[in-house]
């Protein structure tokens, strides 16, 4: 298939991590990329002016927009997202992470079931690589852990079965190349839903979920970094502090409104009907989601920390924290742990050593990451360390 990636534009949103953005646009170019990479900056001076004199650089090899969008009229990612939507010349978009890296050959397979598929609103792989860099390295180093994370089922006709699966598996559809005018759609209330994480991501995903029918392609399209410097994660806030978050009565009445209105427009439900499906989704999604994190940060609260017995199965890979000594806790500690090794156990032909293998379908695609990663040109790397030397 020729390339199609040219009909895709990378929507990037970041904030003073130029460093990611840098390695991004390198690798881009480096696997010849031909769509557009619109980047929404929302970085001060110093690191702003880094990653625009590289967009000078690599303004020949590369189509990019760099525009800055400061905080203070763009509150969060998803309302710089929604001005990069207006930037993008293209007909499919997709947005991803500073972080995140996006394989060609995969959009082209997307872009062109999406030309022949018109019924469809989107596409994407089966599944997205999550991967940890040698010593928690951040931006170069081996490739050491991967961890397979499988897309949900967007191949529905119906409206609300796409929508109860996004609720109750809130994997972000974010990634999939989608049609520009469906992105449009999915992030246009998102400048008034302004609380972290139901406006930027949950209003956006299930808006998604409702618009169409979405394929899973057995092609490989995302590489997702895990590190710990993650602008949001659920270790940093918890679903507590958005619910107590003076802007969430109104961005739970606009999540609401937008999910009933889909559920009308494509099942053809009643206002009575589509509300008591949102209503009963919104609400076993938030539960569900206080109890893990309650558990998490209260876990161990009736143990003794200092106990050599707790201490020591706190190392155990998939706990974390001591268990309680309460029959509850321990519940949660075999949930906990069984979770783990089913999600290792699921990812075993996505390990580093399955992908990287010549009898890999996707050997090819992991390579131009982990090769990009593990031996960068000798110039970046020079940079970097010059950068990391000035900054410590």
């Amino acid at each position: 298939m020729s390339d199609l990636s040219r009909k895709v534009s990378i929507l990037i949103p970041t904030i003073d991590r130029s460093l990611f953005m840098i390695r991004a646009l390198h690798f881009y170019s480096s696997v010849g990329f031909n769509g557009h990479v619109c980047i929404g900056d929302s970085s001060g001076p110093i690191e702003f002016q880094r990653t625009q004199e590289v967009v000078q650089k690599l303004s020949e090899k590369l189509k990019i927009v760099h525009r800055h969008y400061p905080t203070s009229d763009f509150p969060n990612e998803a309302t710089v997202v929604k001005s990069l939507i207006t930037l993008a010349p293209t007909k499919y978009v997709c947005q991803y992470g500073d972080d995140d890296f996006l394989i060609p050959s995969g959009v082209s397979e997307c872009v062109g079931f999406l030309d022949k598929n018109e019924d469809y609103v989107g596409a994407c792989g089966k599944s997205r690589i999550e991967f940890t860099l040698k010593k928690s390295s951040l931006y170069f180093g081996q490739i050491t852990e991967t961890v397979k994370v499988d897309e949900n089922d967007f191949d529905k006709v119906n409206a609300k079965d796409r929508f109860t699966t996004y609720m109750r598996n809130a994997v972000a559809p974010t990634y999939n190349i989608y049609r520009k005018t469906i992105f449009e759609n999915m992030y246009r209330r998102t400048d008034v839903a302004l609380t972290r994480y139901f406006g930027p991501e949950v209003l956006v995903s299930a808006i998604a979920a409702l618009s169409g029918k979405a394929k899973s392609l057995n092609v490989f399209t995302v590489m997702f970094q895990v590190h710990d410097q993650h602008v949001f994660g659920w270790y940093k806030q918890s679903i507590y502090d958005t619910i107590v978050d003076p802007t969430f009565s109104r961005s739970v009445s606009i999540l609401r409104e937008e999910f009933v209105k889909g559920l009308k427009k494509h099942d053809g439900l009643s206002s009575e009907a589509a509300l008591k499906v949102v209503d009963r989704e919104l609400w076993e999604h938030i539960t569900r989601m206080l109890s893990w994190q309650f558990k998490e940060k209260h876990f161990s609260e009736n143990a003794d920390p200092n106990s050599s017995f707790w201490v020591r199965l706190k190392r155990l890979p998939g706990i974390g924290a001591p268990i309680n000594v309460s029959l509850i806790s321990c519940y949660w500690w075999m949930r906990k742990v069984l979770r783990h090794w089913i999600r290792k156990q699921n990812s075993k032909s996505y390990s580093v050593n399955s992908l990287g293998s010549v009898d890999s379908i996707y050997r090819e695609e992991f390579s131009l990451v982990s090769r990009f990663l593990l031996a960068p040109p000798t110039e970046l790397t020079n940079y970097y360390s010059e950068i990391q030397r000035i900054e410590t």
